[in-house]
């Protein structure tokens, strides 16, 4: 039988014995009190969009130096995709590289030979994530490592400064006291900003290097059960890097040299690179919804868009 792309990485582990599923179904019943209760405190009427939106003409967030996207009016026998040319429609044919274009979303595939598309690994509902705000410092100020190719100057996300991002928003506390119930539907996203696209705006990001994260702070964020990685950054490594992908790596629990997915590899996590931030949000937990199209690819383009969970007053 077939396998529901839908249903990718959701199986159950049954446990033997009837004390066991007795307690797996007062836990199951549980879980579904502490969501229902968590879905009650988002405001499902204010989303804001994570996605930078794709240019033709050009795009000035060309970290790979790849070139814009491309797109021309299609042309088949007598079809004209061009109304203003006399066609019935308008019918364009696109040239995109989901890596290097615009918002996308990425699976273990992007590193292994095993095809698992992107979309497999997306939740098909919304999932509790965390925003954070970090500022970048020069390699060499810092004590952590990045055991890839690398410069002392390079701008690197150390996990010091992600926990204590972290730690800011756990001390948050809304001005309407929240149910209890809500703080135990866990973390399952981590957004991070840095400010990088608003650095690369005037010019193209060849001018603004794009942060990437040590090895340390990629660890920390697996012993914290990140399943879904979210950065304004071009890469979670640095663009250079021989081809090491050492944090992705990292992430997806893949040895370094391994193009295979092993018994502990994070197979369903994902990683979405090249988001924007919108001008309206602060850090804090909010509900994500992240709509990946449904191309058999390693990566494609994505939509994640944010709901506030509370009111949050975090001076950035």
């Amino acid at each position: 039988m077939t396998q529901s792309p839908n249903k990718f990485n959701r199986s159950k582990i049954t446990k033997v014995g009837s004390e066991a599923n007795v307690s797996d179904s007062n836990n199951e019943r549980s879980n579904k009190q502490h969501r229902r209760a968590w879905f009650k405190s988002i405001d499902w009427s204010q989303g804001l969009s994570l996605v930078r939106p794709a240019r033709f003409d050009r795009d000035i967030l060309d970290p790979f130096g790849v070139g814009a996207p491309q797109t021309v009016v299609l042309q088949a026998g007598s079809f004209l995709g061009d109304t203003r040319r006399g066609g019935s429609c308008n019918v364009n044919q696109v040239t995109w590289i989901p890596h290097c274009h615009g918002t996308h979303t990425e699976s273990i595939s992007h590193i292994v030979d095993e095809l698992v598309p992107a979309y497999w690994v997306v939740p098909d509902r919304p999932i509790r994530a965390r925003v954070v705000t970090m500022t970048p410092c020069q390699l060499n100020a810092t004590h952590e490592t990045y055991a890839g190719r690398h410069q002392d100057t390079d701008l690197v996300l150390t996990q010091q400064a992600l926990a204590a991002a972290w730690d800011r928003v756990q001390s948050l506390r809304p001005s309407a006291e929240p149910d209890a119930d809500t703080d135990l539907v866990p973390i399952e996203s981590l957004v991070v900003f840095t400010g990088w696209n608003q650095a690369c705006e005037p010019t193209n990001a060849g001018s603004a290097p794009s942060p990437f994260f040590t090895n340390d702070a990629m660890r920390w964020l697996v012993e914290q059960g990140i399943q879904h990685l979210l950065v304004e950054a071009a890469s979670v490594d640095r663009l250079e890097d021989d081809g090491q992908l050492l944090n992705h790596r990292i992430f997806w629990q893949v040895a370094t040299g391994e193009k295979t997915i092993g018994i502990d590899s994070r197979r369903g996590a994902s990683i979405t690179e090249l988001i924007e931030r919108p001008a309206s949000t602060t850090d804090g937990d909010y509900a994500l919804i992240l709509s990946v199209l449904a191309w058999p690819l390693d990566a494609a383009p994505s939509r994640p868009i944010l709901f506030p969970m509370f009111k949050h007053d975090v001076e950035i």
